[in-house]
């Protein structure tokens, strides 16, 4: 008995990752060294059980001083995940210029990758998002609401704020969206009021809605229906319900971001 507790113990391993906060709001864990594919899961599920304000975790697939691939547990972009590995090579190489690689995996089960030109400077990180890699449709559903369609996320716009009714409104649009048509793994529910968002997340997967503090995939949505209802490509500044913004700007191309990254802490699991 005693032999077998001593090799349980020898095959736990240690996992590392580092905290970001993105415009000061919606904590991303980076997991920089587990390599396991089994593991990723269970090791981004003890961080969440540790730190429940964490929401969202990120494992590092692959790294060098100059790009660092990742994927999130649930397979799907995310714009502070983005900005939260460039602020994590920042730190670890002081590289100022890098790719970043998001892996995703969509609802039909097919990888796709997102390659990503970033640099940092003074805590701002800026980034260039090839357009076509990131958003494939921009529309309105059936009853009227506007829809960004993008690789490994959609989002849906409401051009009002509610307030505290918001968190309703958001199971109920999820749900319509559910009738009408087959549910991605991810979905946002974006309220505006003007500018400012309030950005709601839907995880199939896991059957959780996220009121999350910031949301960079949802402000560009937002940008996408500015410019739509306006008609044009000008930069817009997205506020986030920590009241700090990203700059955005979609071209006929490229979409570039800016927005603050800062570490704010690391740690160890032993599993």
């Amino acid at each position: 008995m005693g032999k077998i507790e001593i090799k349980e113990r020898c095959e736990k391993m240690k996992y590392k990752y580092e905290v970001f906060y993105c415009n000061n709001g919606n904590p991303t864990a980076i997991i920089t060294n587990c390599i396991n594919e089994e593991k990723k899961v269970e090791v981004s599920e003890k961080i969440y059980d540790l730190m429940p304000n964490i929401d969202q975790a990120a494992v590092i697939i692959e790294q060098n001083e100059k790009s660092c691939t990742f994927q999130l547990i649930n397979g799907e972009f995310c714009g502070n995940a983005c900005l939260s590995i460039c602020g994590y090579m920042k730190k670890m190489y002081e590289n100022n210029d890098i790719t970043i690689i998001n892996k995703i995996i969509d609802e039909n089960n097919q990888t796709h990758y997102i390659n990503i030109k970033a640099s940092y400077e003074d805590d701002i990180c800026s980034l260039i998002i090839p357009k076509k890699m990131l958003i494939n449709k921009i529309g309105r559903t059936k009853n009227g609401i506007y829809k960004v369609e993008m690789n490994g996320i959609t989002h849906l716009i409401i051009p009002n704020s509610f307030g505290i009714e918001n968190q309703k409104i958001a199971y109920d649009k999820k749900d319509e969206y559910k009738k009408e048509n087959n549910m991605p793994d991810v979905l946002g529910i974006i309220f505006m009021n003007e500018n400012k968002i309030d950005p709601f997340i839907w995880i199939n997967r896991i059957n959780l809605l996220q009121n999350q503090t910031a949301c960079l995939s949802g402000s560009i949505a937002a940008t996408a229906y500015i410019n739509d209802i306006k008609s044009n490509n000008m930069d817009v500044d997205i506020i986030q319900p920590t009241n700090e913004s990203y700059n955005i700007k979609i071209e006929d191309t490229n979409i570039n971001v800016k927005g603050t990254v800062r570490n704010i802490g690391s740690g160890e699991i032993e599993i």
